[in-house]
């Protein structure tokens, strides 16, 4: 099967973010000095569907997918400066406060085992989402209420709102830079596929990597002529299933 397309974010004023460095991974000769100072892959994740296991469960182990998708975008653009994840989630309640998830994720997402577990060269930034891309990080600028508890029958019910609108119009925005290499999309919701595809369009002979734990989908013949790579993500956080790397 062909592979998934990964989306870039390569404006680091855009989210909350944690960094750390790897080395060793840039290839001398496959461009230019300039050319490779400014290049950056993207991976837009969202957090729910990659950081859940088949039961549902959150998993923990936060440290070690974001490490399978830094390795996963080294083969897909080893050629690249630096490499931003965007996680996309219900972050901020409708007044703007985070939520408890969100407080959750940024303590797991400094973590120095991650952080210190490779010495590679190359410049790694994970973000929480709470603005648009193209967007300041002005607090009116934030994005308010991606997370919001629903008054239903059996009780509250919480959800999520927006954030397949928010990776989808960054995965647009990120598609239309040229210093952008390598977009990937990390999600299994279909509502994404729009988005996938007209990103594909403006990348032209770059290909948009779509990451996702199904195999099939009905639109799959038109993503893959529009130009959709896609890969598979098997459930992390289990020891019999893990992020496909080769194949």
């Amino acid at each position: 099967m062909e592979r998934a397309r990964y989306d870039c974010n390569g404006d680091k004023r855009h989210a909350m973010s944690i960094t750390s460095s790897f080395d060793g991974l840039r290839e001398p000769g496959d461009v230019g000095e300039a050319l490779f100072r400014d290049s950056f892959a993207v991976a837009l994740v969202d957090y729910d569907n990659v950081f859940r296991d088949s039961s549902g469960k959150e998993i923990e182990n936060v440290e070690d997918i974001l490490y399978d998708i830094y390795l996963n975008a080294h083969k897909k653009a080893s050629n690249v400066a630096r490499l931003e994840i965007r996680l996309y989630g219900g972050w901020t309640e409708i007044r703007g406060q985070e939520t408890k998830k969100m407080q959750k994720v940024k303590e797991l997402l400094r973590n120095k085992r991650f952080q210190n577990q490779n010495k590679k060269n190359i410049t790694h930034t994970s973000r929480l989402v709470t603005h648009l891309s193209f967007l300041d990080t002005r607090t009116e600028d934030k994005i308010l209420g991606t997370f919001r508890v629903r008054v239903a029958p059996g009780g509250p019910k919480h959800e999520q709102k927006m954030v397949d609108g928010m990776l989808s119009v960054d995965a647009i925005h990120y598609s239309r830079k040229e210093e952008c290499q390598c977009v990937m999309i990390y999600s299994d919701d279909d509502d994404i596929l729009p988005a996938a595809i007209m990103a594909a369009k403006n990348k032209g002979n770059l290909p948009i990597y779509w990451i996702r734990r199904r195999r099939d989908g009905l639109n799959d013949n038109l993503c893959t002529r529009a130009g959709v790579v896609f890969d598979i993500l098997r459930c992390a956080g289990r020891d019999d299933e893990k992020l496909d790397l080769d194949g």
